[in-house]
């Protein structure tokens, strides 16, 4: 990735977010993918790797702990599917998490929208 950008969404489970992917109609693929980038000789192993026609994103783990997004927004068209810094992806995403938390609680979404913002709106009935 030359032009990598590394995206705030805060990721606890991987399964979710390869559900959110497919969800969106992307390709979940290898895992381990090296990317390095150009201008700070970084490296970063991927631990899933999203693919859409020629483009693709990732997630990385951080030294920190936790997980990140990283997707390069320059000509990539994977982004019209994940969205610019996956919002798109980060947005699927957590209502996934949501959905299944009502879920795990005995409730269900009974509505869901997205308001002018880009903000998921939902209505969980327990």
């Amino acid at each position: 990735m030359s032009h990598w950008t590394k995206c705030a969404t805060k990721i606890t489970d991987l399964s979710v977010l390869a559900r959110a992917a497919k969800n969106l109609g992307v390709e979940v693929g290898e895992r381990n993918k090296r990317y390095y980038s150009q201008w700070n000789s970084e490296r970063y192993d991927a631990k899933l790797v999203f693919k859409y026609q020629d483009g693709d994103a990732a997630v990385i783990e951080k030294k920190e702990g936790g997980y990140e997004l990283m997707i390069d927004n320059f000509n990539n068209p994977i982004v019209a599917k994940l969205g610019k810094d996956c919002c798109y992806l980060g947005r699927e995403y957590s209502k996934l998490l949501v959905e299944q938390q009502a879920f795990n609680m005995g409730g269900m979404i009974t509505s869901s929208t997205i308001n002018s913002k880009g903000e998921v709106l939902m209505q969980i009935s327990l």
